[in-house]
């Protein structure tokens, strides 16, 4: 698997470019082949999209979080992993590290790794896995959501929309653009089964929607098909979603996809009332 630094310094300090030296000298001693490193503006990688399986960037995100990790996710594959170095905050008597820039990469859905360095501190990581969806419908580009898109989608759907869509380590959430302008979406986070069944884990779609002029597209379909794809490689075993009553497209659509069909009423609290529909699972091969 190709192991691919990104070193992109805006000072381009002697430290990050000697590392750049340190990093291509022990390649080249290793006959290691399949590694790059490349001192560049972050914002404009100069390789081709879907190039790296590993994309690593140090001391290099924070000044435009979503330019930033646009183009670190253009260059990675789907399925690949992005690598985060921040570098050295001000630590805390304690040996704690605290800056804002850690707890947005969290916030964003990195995953955070700490060990002790050779000095002997705290030395901290963060890693994302990408996934990437491949467009169906004519013009539609499917996207993952960020905060700036969970912005626009809010503006559009509402809070409602917004309060359901989970950008957390361990969601899955992406939207269907059209012409720049969210047309659809769908989230799913990872939800417990009750007991006695609670050590385990399956797949929650918590919400789908699509526009009225862009249904019957294949959109919804896709975009559940994608998930599934995702709640597969995680190593779930089973998907899960709700849909109520009056969805008259949605529920034959969930029946044609070879969803578990169950009658339920469930209380919403946000609507205050009790509402009619159907428990839909599949079970994931």
């Amino acid at each position: 698997m190709p192991f691919t630094p990104i070193d992109a310094p805006f000072s381009r300090s002697p430290r990050l470019l000697a590392w750049g030296v340190v990093t291509r000298t022990k390649a080249n001693n290793d006959n290691i082949t399949n590694i790059r490193v490349a001192e560049v503006l972050v914002t404009s990688i100069p390789y081709p999209d879907n190039s790296f399986d590993i994309v690593m960037s140090g001391h290099v995100v924070g000044d435009d979080w979503d330019a930033e990790i646009a183009e670190l996710t253009r260059v990675c594959k789907s399925d690949g992993w992005l690598l985060d170095c921040p570098g050295d905050n001000t630590p805390q008597s304690d040996g704690r590290v605290v800056e804002e820039k850690h707890d947005e990469l969290v916030q964003r859905g990195w995953e955070k790794m700490q060990y002790i360095g050779n000095g002997g501190g705290n030395v901290y990581r963060y890693r994302k896995q990408i996934w990437k969806c491949e467009a169906k419908a004519v013009n539609i580009v499917y996207q993952e959501i960020n905060s700036d898109l969970l912005e626009v989608i809010a503006d559009k759907y509402g809070d409602v929309a917004k309060n359901h869509i989970h950008l957390e380590n361990g969601g899955f959430s992406f939207a269907a653009l059209y012409e720049g302008v969210p047309v659809g979406f769908i989230s799913t986070y990872t939800k417990k089964l009750p007991p006695p069944l609670h050590e385990i884990e399956d797949a929650y779609i918590d919400i789908i929607e699509v526009d009225e002029p862009h249904r019957r597209k294949g959109i919804a379909k896709y975009m559940i098909t994608a998930t599934e794809k995702w709640a597969m490689e995680k190593g779930f075993s089973q998907i899960r979603a709700w849909s109520s009553q009056d969805k008259d497209e949605a529920i034959p659509m969930w029946y044609d996809l070879h969803y578990g069909m169950c009658p339920a009423k469930i209380w919403l609290e946000w609507r205050s009332e009790a509402v009619d529909g159907y428990y839909v699972a599949k079970t994931l091969k």
